[in-house]
């Protein structure tokens, strides 16, 4: 398979696991990175887990506070990871996608994301395996870059669900104004 292609069957593996898992999800999520030379990066994909979320839920503040936010990063070879493009890890749990090949050559070179695990697609490309443990488990690893709400609104925005026209997004999502 050529690299886009490898690429569009990955994406479409990730659209199909993040389907089932969350109830807000979008593909090409900006997202703040944390550093000032490139403050505003872009995740692949990003989906948004409420707390409790399931049969009968009810949602309030707090459960949405306490939500997890997931990112995944599609890479199809070596040159697409090392192109400085992505590898935003700015979620609560983080994924890497890649195929089997370059998880080896990765770990081989220890060039392995610190922060994220691994998935892999089965020897059919039906489904997503993972190949590396995700390592933020517990609610105090989260590394999340911004707040819930931010993440709901990144998501909804890149779903196209925002009216431009009637929104400052640089005054919407700058902090908050000291208050004398």
């Amino acid at each position: 398979m050529a690299r886009d292609e490898i690429t569009l069957e990955l994406s479409r593996l990730v659209r199909s696991r993040i389907d089932r898992r969350c109830p807000l999800w979008g593909a090409e999520v900006d997202v703040p990175t944390g550093r000032e030379e490139v403050p505003i990066g872009r995740v692949d994909f990003a989906g948004f887990t409420p707390y409790g979320y399931g049969y009968g839920y009810v949602p309030d503040a707090s459960s949405l506070e306490r939500g997890t936010l997931t990112c995944y990063e599609v890479k199809s070879c070596m040159d697409d990871f090392r192109s400085g493009h992505g590898l935003n890890f700015v979620g609560d749990v983080n994924w890497l996608v890649c195929p089997f090949e370059l998880c080896d050559q990765l770990r081989r070179a220890q060039a392995l994301p610190h922060t994220a695990g691994v998935l892999c697609p089965d020897a059919s490309w039906r489904r997503l395996l993972v190949k590396i443990e995700n390592p933020c488990k517990a609610y105090s690893d989260i590394r999340r870059s911004m707040t819930a709400a931010e993440a709901v609104w990144r998501i909804a925005e890149a779903n196209g669900k925002v009216n431009e026209a009637n929104v400052d997004r640089d005054a919407l999502l700058a902090p908050p104004a000291e208050i004398d």
